[in-house]
């Protein structure tokens, strides 16, 4: 498999009124791979590929989709827990809007 890389866009002449283009192409011809980038975002960038495993993972279990990752359980049932508590409230507040506050006298 073939790696296209990328190549810095030279700076192109461009009259004096147009300082706008002049500082894109400028800023898109820079050297963004600095060490500072590296090191800032080396945890993030530079990770290992997982998604064979992964894949492998998720295809031999018989589980439900939702429940063949690891985790999954309590992110659904967290989701799940909360989406019907949200739903009783709503209820609840619907419920005791329609009846109304009782009468005093």
């Amino acid at each position: 498999m073939e790696v296209e890389t990328t190549r810095a866009v030279p700076l192109v002449e461009t009259p004096p009124h147009d300082f706008t283009l002049a500082f894109i192409l400028t800023v898109n011809s820079r050297e963004t791979h600095s060490p500072v980038h590296s090191n800032m975002l080396g945890a993030l960038v530079n990770r290992p590929n997982h998604v064979v495993e992964k894949q492998k993972l998720v295809q031999a279990s018989t589980a439900p989709i939702y429940y063949r990752l690891p985790h999954s359980r309590l992110y659904v049932n967290t989701y799940f827990s909360l989406f019907a508590l949200g739903a009783l409230g709503s209820l609840y507040g619907a419920f005791s809007l329609i009846r109304g506050k009782p009468k005093t006298e």
